[in-house]
């Protein structure tokens, strides 16, 4: 019985060792707002979609400059978050196909930089 009580006791401990209370104190909170600043969630403009659209079948017809010109217009209008990220990763296999490796490598970093769960921006950054 001893034994049972001992092993229950060390489990609670490892638990709470790798699972800590979810509440955060406010200090915590402006802590990780001051270091870790939230991204505006700006919504696209209108042109902003059908210029993925186009560029997504530029890119598809192998039209690669045509491509690179849409994603650069989607990116001027500062799409944010995780379309921004999108735009980048295209407009960086588009670059690839120009045989433009610096500007490829440069717009996926860029992609990792705003949305890191981006698997293709991981591989074409290299």
């Amino acid at each position: 019985m001893a034994n049972t009580l001992v092993s229950q006791k060390r489990r609670e401990k490892r638990s709470r060792r790798f699972f800590p209370p979810l509440a955060l104190s406010l200090f915590e909170i402006a802590l990780a707002r001051a270091f870790f600043p939230f991204r505006s969630t700006t919504t696209m403009t209108s042109a902003s979609p059908s210029s993925l659209a186009a560029a997504t079948q530029a890119f598809v017809d192998e039209d690669y400059a045509t491509a690179e010109g849409h994603y650069s217009t989607a990116l001027a209008a500062r799409p944010g978050g995780d379309a921004e990220a999108e735009a980048l990763c295209g407009r960086s296999a588009t670059r690839m196909k120009l045989d433009d490796f610096l500007g490829a490598a440069d717009d996926a970093r860029r992609a990792v930089a705003l949305s890191p769960g981006l698997a293709k921006a991981h591989v074409r950054r290299g």
